[in-house]
């Protein structure tokens, strides 16, 4: 059976070939710096590719109400240069696809820079429980976005509504506040304030603030939970 001459040059490609042609990019970034970098901050996040027709690795995506890819994107926030890019299906990533992404680029970057400290910022669906843990067994930090809950933006809410006053009354663009409510105690938390040690693996903190835009928008307080692995060496080294 014949096939078109475009699907031949699709098809022609193996796997191996295409994980070689990401490599590519990556080592591309690399060579823009002139000596390995004590740290780099990398950016991960997807984004909605529309289809128009049931292309292979299409799939409907309820959030975007579009039939579409959803690659997986890389970004330096130093160079604000492109990583690494991930063709995949239009569906959002879970933990060991995360976890998966994150041990492949790691591990090509290492074979360079073995001593580049590197952060992965991303939104809540990247903090998964598979990619936090590898990214505390290999030394990597993170900082990922979690989602709020209703029982935690009932605890800010006097402070969130103590925020919006004071910005009114002050007529400033921003105001901003870190709230930390109290926790029930669990290992290593007394009186809900965490232990050093835990504090130092991984702090949490919800963030109030407020300005034109929220105000008009009127919220209860936008509350955001941020998690942040593995403290500096320097620290490591103080304890």
């Amino acid at each position: 059976m014949f096939q078109p001459t475009l699907s031949r040059l699709e098809n022609a490609p193996r796997l191996r070939d295409v994980i070689r042609l990401t490599y590519t990019l990556v080592d591309a970034w690399m060579d823009s710096y002139p000596c390995e970098p004590a740290s780099v901050t990398l950016d991960i996040d997807d984004t909605c590719d529309v289809v128009h027709g049931h292309q292979q690795l299409s799939l409907f995506n309820a959030h975007y109400d579009e039939r579409c890819f959803l690659p997986i994107h890389v970004y330096d926030t130093e160079k604000s240069r492109p990583v690494a890019v991930v063709l995949r299906p239009g569906k959002t990533p879970g933990g060991v696809e995360v976890r998966a992404h994150l041990r492949r680029l790691v591990r090509h970057i290492r074979t360079r820079w073995h001593k580049t400290r590197i952060t992965f910022r991303g939104d809540g669906h990247y903090a998964r429980p598979e990619a936090m843990t590898w990214c505390e067994n290999n030394g990597i930090d993170y900082i990922f976005g979690l989602s709020g809950t209703k029982p935690l933006a009932r605890k800010v809410d006097e402070v969130a509504d103590d925020i919006r006053t004071r910005r009114a009354i002050e007529n400033l663009p921003v105001l901003r506040a870190i709230p930390r409510p109290a926790t029930r105690q669990s290992p290593g938390i007394a009186n809900g304030v965490p232990s050093p040690v835990l504090r130092r693996r991984c702090s949490a903190s919800t963030s109030a603030s407020s300005s034109p835009a929220s105000m008009s928008a009127r919220p209860s307080g936008s509350t955001t939970v941020c998690m942040r692995a593995r403290p500096s060496r320097e620290s490591d080294q103080a304890a």
